[in-house]
């Protein structure tokens, strides 16, 4: 094969492989179904929470629920949910994450089916096709039972546009105390306050969204920031919580994210 790469000209040899060596595709499933561009965002979104390395469930998988119309993926520290679809098929299908439906070539596309068979899923999508292997062997965990009701929340923290952009931009200035799972304290009084020191006898370094506001009762909570900042990246504004230590969820009509909070005793309180 012969290819530019940084603006020569290269030669590579790559083996052929024989015919019986080809993986065998499914045919194209005749039953499909229309789907708009929201499918292979859900795709994209639910990959981004998957996790490869728990075999007691198959957390590296996405679920496509055909009863429920929604798409799935949880690493067992955050999970989101994207519903409003109608599939063609009865009950869960796992196919493995794959970051694909991200790529450039696959956006703006027209004319995207999906569909099953016995043993893959196929997906559609302009001059695209696609076949995934599905995960008949499986064990999905039940994430309805993590997610709280609306009469269940207790405190509302709704984020400006304008304050989401600053805390984004402002994120790497924030200390951490812990690299590998940085925490930022989460104020939610007459103010809503982000709070974040490398330790206890360090002077925090606050941020103040002073375009934000809350409805419900105070709270004060300590949470990995990893997940505040993707909630914020994807276009969520709205954080719904029941409690200082329970998951924080951000929920709209027609996808939701929601992640663990940390130990509301290592929060930082005001006036540290």
């Amino acid at each position: 094969a012969e290819f530019h790469h940084c603006g020569e000209m290269k030669r590579a040899e790559y083996p052929v492989p024989k015919d019986d060596e080809h993986p065998q595709l499914s045919a194209v499933p005749r039953k499909r179904s229309q789907q708009s561009s929201r499918l292979l965002s859900a795709l994209t979104a639910a990959a981004q929470v998957t996790d490869g390395h728990n075999h007691r469930y198959a957390l590296r998988n996405v679920c496509l629920q055909g009863d429920h119309g929604r798409i799935v993926a949880t690493d067992g520290r955050q999970l989101t949910a994207h519903n409003g679809f109608t599939f063609p098929w009865k009950g869960d299908v796992l196919v493995p994450a794959n970051k694909v439906f991200g790529c450039k070539p696959w956006q703006d596309v027209d004319g995207i089916e999906v569909g099953t068979s016995k043993t893959h899923f196929f997906v559609m999508a302009g001059p695209w096709r696609l076949w995934l292997p599905t995960d008949k062997e499986g064990r999905f965990p039940r994430v309805d039972d993590v997610i709280p009701r609306l009469d269940q929340v207790t405190t509302t923290i709704t984020i400006a546009d304008e304050d989401a952009a600053f805390v984004l931009e402002q994120s790497k200035q924030l200390p951490a105390d812990d690299k590998s799972c940085p925490s930022v304290t989460i104020e939610a009084g007459g103010k809503i306050v982000l709070r974040a020191a490398e330790d206890r006898r360090s002077v925090p370094v606050e941020l103040e969204l002073t375009n934000s506001h809350r409805t419900g009762q105070k709270l004060l909570c300590n949470t990995d920031r990893r997940y505040l900042l993707h909630a914020l990246a994807q276009g969520y504004r709205q954080l719904q919580l029941t409690g200082a230590e329970l998951p924080i969820l951000c929920r709209e009509e027609e996808r939701l994210y929601l992640w663990a909070a940390l130990a509301s005793g290592d929060a930082i309180p005001p006036g540290k």
